[in-house]
C-alpha cells in the first residue's frame, strides 16, 4: 500500500498506466533476483524430504516441483541435476537400489541420471514395495489366491 501511495504521489499518471514501477518495485521486495535468492533456494530445497519411508516419492517430488516454480525467475534456477542431486541424498536409506542401478546404468552410458526415469523408477520402485506391504497386513487368503493355488501348470 505505501508503495502505490508513493507511486501516486510522485506521477499523477499513476492511474493511467504507470503500474509497472509498482509491479517491478514488489517484485525487487518480496521475490529478488541475486545471491541471497538462490540461496534461499537452496535451503529450502534441504528441508525437502521424504517425510517417512511410506511416503509416495511423487509427494516429495511435487514439493521440489513447487520450489523450482517459485524460483523460476531468478538467474540462478533449480536445474534438474541439482534435483537429482538432492534425491539421490534423501533418498538413499530409502531406495539403496534404485538409486544404485540408476547411476550405475547413467555412468556406463557416459552420461548423468535423467531426471524423469529417476522419478518414474522412484515410484515403480514404492508402488511394488507398497503392494508388497499390503500383502502382508492381508494375510487373509483371497478367493483369487485359493483358485491360483488349485491351478496346475
Amino acid at each position: 500500500r505505501n508503495i502505490i501511495n508513493k507511486e501516486k504521489q510522485v506521477d499523477s499518471n499513476f492511474i493511467t498506466g504507470k503500474a509497472h514501477k509498482v509491479i517491478s518495485e514488489l517484485e525487487n521486495r518480496f521475490s529478488p533476483n541475486d545471491r541471497m535468492a538462490g540461496t534461499e533456494m537452496l535451503m529450502k530445497l534441504n528441508k525437502i524430504r521424504l517425510k517417512n519411508a511410506n511416503e509416495n516419492p511423487l509427494q516429495m517430488i511435487e514439493r521440489i516441483e513447487k520450489l523450482k516454480i517459485t524460483y523460476a525467475s531468478q538467474s540462478k534456477k533449480l536445474t534438474d541435476e541439482v534435483i537429482v542431486d538432492h534425491i539421490f541424498n534423501v533418498c538413499g536409506k530409502v531406495y539403496p537400489e534404485v538409486l544404485s542401478q540408476l547411476d550405475y546404468a547413467a555412468k556406463k552410458a557416459g552420461t548423468n541420471v535423467d531426471y524423469q526415469d529417476l522419478i518414474d523408477e522412484l515410484h515403480c520402485s514404492y508402488r511394488i514395495r507398497e503392494t508388497s506391504r499390503k500383502k502382508l497386513d492381508n494375510d487373509e487368503e483371497t478367493e483369487t489366491d485359493v483358485a491360483l493355488l488349485n491351478v496346475n501348470f
